[in-house]
């Protein structure tokens, strides 16, 4: 991220005398609001300065010279918890005199507090950087306030003689190994806390050692076996809130098992700064006792999923607004498929009686779908291969047509009609230009297409393959929202699915280079070594079915995707294909579930040359069922919101702006560049009170897009060149 002026330091000084406007980023170091920005506005701030989380820097014309300064400048503050505080002063220039001068928090405002007098009160739960402001007259000042914790947490009521032994650490243990998180996961902030699991013994005590720049926690926890820790939501909200984008966020775990010491084990982590987006969509078998197929949904960050579909109805694609579903009623033959409405409590907007919607390509705003095709087992004359998606065509036969998702019209397609006749799995671009599929007709399963497409006159061209691979069958293609490349699975088995011993690891393809790579840190591979901790024949290719959130959230794009490797030592069973109904007594929980990853988004300023691994380490996505069998998640957004509804980041709303609600005004509009960062992600913290924070609403267009809202451009996002781009349609940053 970039930083304030060329530094990152704030001077502490701002002469008077001269009308400017800061224009800058404030330094991103982890101050529980996601990338705060600065934007210019001639309005004074408000009287109770105190909970405002402007992001103005104020200057206004003064024929003097005059200026002040805040002391003490460039402070940091280390805090046990709540209650920490730091005075400070405003002087005018050259005056050993204070003046009464008014405070407010411009960034960092979920940290702490500052009352009237200048004093600032850690809120003991965020650490990280603070912009505090002083304001007398026409006159403006800013310091930066460095807020650390030090934190300490005996949450399993261990003696202090044991965490004396614990912090001593030992190697007792040559089993004790982390089973899960990996090493190197990125995770976003807003989900619920991963729970540590670790090999041997099992212990009767465990300490946790939490370090980064701004943040150092050790908890001690009680025994557990099997070995697992987890921390409380509070403190994985205290931890992802506080860490930078730029913290490696070491965890050091050490145990003690019948007196004997073992640690600290240590892994590294990073945190994404933003909350995951959208819905994932996904089947499920016996998400309750005698559903044996339902479509479940489930919000990352959610503590449990909720059944959208269940009687069998499966076998879903979503469109990328999250408007429109289509899927096939499975229950008992003559099996059909149809479109629901998301926006309407998945009313139903068209059936087919036959399963010719099954997974069909939807327009990113569910207009229309382009169907996959399907032929029966032995009907082709070409090749011993049919394409056989699973879910298609076991009642009719079909190829693959344009259709308007409404009324099931066939649409006429140029460039299409008589050029494609067999498109497997096909799937849309986020914004709508691109369509790759499974290009059956020439590759027998083998090879992946794109073609270009146009909405207005629904026209197809350019044809190319993309990815070839003789010893596998290439599935399930997903764009990442820029368009660039192209997420898939590589599988064993002609009919692409999971099931009977498939083996599949997910690849990327770079469209401009028509290049390939394997995912492999995703996989579970790191320089070539399986670094799964059950190894290569236990868990290894077993990663299957991606799609990809249409945005970027945090510098990330993000994958959900199928794997059947084990959950650290919660989800062991020994066969990756065991599938018993989990009514059945002593059934063990499946090993077929969604995980989720981050992929590094390119700098468009420089822009990769040819395929490459983008991928780091998944990790479980908590909140779903744990004995079901959990697969083909779908990634979409949520169904846009009008203006005046409440929102928390522009993706929410159909205008792609979010915005702060005033007082007797309602909506802001032409203030709302002045609102904070914090405001505009799902990150939005309280305000610098502790009164709960702000509230945001829908609202027209904005001059400029905030992080999260629609742009068309890069020059139409607020921080344009400053760390800040329009990536797929909404403005962004990026990790690298």
């Amino acid at each position: 991220m970039g930083k304030w002026g060329a530094g990152g330091a704030w001077s502490g000084v701002v002469l008077a005398g001269v009308l400017a406007v800061a224009t800058g980023w404030s330094a991103g170091c982890g101050n529980g609001s996601t990338n705060d920005k600065l934007t210019g506005s001639s309005h004074p701030p408000p009287e109770d300065a105190s909970t405002v989380d402007s992001t103005v820097i104020q200057m206004f014309p003064d024929a003097s010279e005059e200026s002040i300064t805040i002391q003490p400048q460039n402070q940091t503050l280390t805090s046990m918890g709540p209650g920490g505080t730091q005075q400070f002063t405003a002087y005018l220039a050259g005056s050993m005199s204070p003046v009464q001068a008014t405070w407010s928090i411009t960034s960092g405002v979920a940290i702490g507090s500052i009352a009237a007098t200048g004093l600032y009160t850690a809120g003991g739960s965020v650490a990280g950087t603070v912009n505090v402001q002083a304001t007398y007259g026409n006159l403006t000042a800013q310091t930066q306030l460095q807020v650390v914790l030090d934190l300490t947490d005996n949450a399993g009521m261990v003696p202090m003689a044991t965490q004396q032994a614990l912090l001593a650490g030992g190697t007792a243990d040559a089993a004790f190994a982390w089973l899960y998180p990996y090493d190197g996961t990125v995770f976003p902030r807003g989900l619920l806390p991963p729970t540590m699991q670790f090999a041997g013994t099992a212990p009767d005590a465990t300490y946790v050692h939490v370090s980064f720049g701004s943040l150092d926690y050790k908890g001690f926890y009680g025994a557990s076996n099997p070995g697992r820790v987890a921390f409380t939501p509070q403190m994985w909200t205290t931890i992802t809130e506080s860490a930078a984008a730029s913290d490696a966020v070491q965890v050091q775990l050490t145990k003690i098992s019948g007196g004997m010491v073992t640690g600290p084990i240590t892994e590294s982590w990073t945190i994404a700064q933003g909350s995951l987006k959208g819905t994932v969509y996904y089947e499920s078998r016996y998400s309750n006792p005698t559903d044996q197929g339902a479509t479940m949904r489930i919000k990352p960050g959610a503590a449990q999923p909720d059944v959208l579909f269940g009687g069998c109805n499966v076998c879903h694609y979503v469109s990328a607004d999250g408007s429109t579903i289509v899927e096939t009623q499975r229950n008992t033959p003559p099996f059909s498929s149809a479109s629901y409405d998301l926006t309407n409590n998945g009313a139903l907007l068209h059936q087919e009686p036959d399963e010719s919607f099954t997974f069909g390509a939807l327009y990113p705003d569910g207009s229309v779908l382009l169907r996959n095709a399907a032929l029966h087992e032995g009907s082709s004359t070409t090749s011993p291969w049919e394409p056989d998606v699973p879910g298609v065509g076991d009642e009719s036969q079909y190829t693959s047509s344009l259709y308007n998702v409404k009324t099931g019209a066939q649409i006429p397609a140029p460039g299409w009609d008589g050029v494609v006749s067999n498109a497997l799995m096909p799937a849309f671009s986020p914004d709508g230009t691109k369509l790759a599929f499974n290009h059956y007709d020439t590759g027998m399963g083998h090879s992946l297409a794109v073609m270009d497409y146009t909405n207005a006159t629904n026209t197809f061209a350019n044809l190319t393959d993309v990815s070839t691979d003789p010893m596998h069958f290439l599935g399930w293609p997903t764009f990442t929202p820029d368009s660039s490349w192209l997420v898939f699975h590589t599988d064993s088995n002609a009919d692409y699915a999971t099931w009977e011993l498939a083996k599949a690891d997910l690849s990327i393809a770079h469209l401009a280079s028509n290049t390939t790579a394997t995912l492999d840190k995703l996989n579970g591979v790191l320089n070539g070594q399986y670094y799964l901790p059950y190894g290569e024949m236990a868990e290894g290719h077993m990663n299957y079915l991606p799609t990809i959130l249409p945005v970027a959230v945090g510098g990330y794009y993000w994958v959900v995707f199928t794997s059947r490797r084990e959950y650290g030592n919660t989800i062991t069973t020994s066969d990756p294909y065991y599938a018993t109904a989990n009514t059945t007594p002593g059934a063990l929980p499946w090993r077929k579930k969604l995980w989720v990853a981050a992929l590094d988004i390119d700098n468009p300023e420089q822009p990769s040359t040819m395929a490459h691994d983008i991928s780091h380490p998944a990790f479980y996505l908590d909140g779903q069922d744990l004995q079901t069998g959990n697969y083909r998640g779908f990634w979409a957004l949520d169904p846009c919101q009008q203006n005046g509804i409440s929102c928390t980041s522009g993706d929410q709303c159909c205008t792609g702006f979010c915005r702060q609600a005033t007082g007797d005004a309602g909506v802001a509009a032409d203030d709302a560049s002045t609102s904070s960062d914090a405001a505009m992600s799902s990150d939005a913290g309280a305000s610098s009170d502790g009164g709960g924070g702000p509230e945001y609403v829908c609202v027209p267009a904005q001059a400029c897009a905030m992080e999260y809202e629609k742009c068309t451009t890069t020059a139409s996002c607020c921080g344009a060149g400053m760390g800040i781009y329009c990536i797929a349609g909404y403005c962004a940053t990026t990790a690298q």
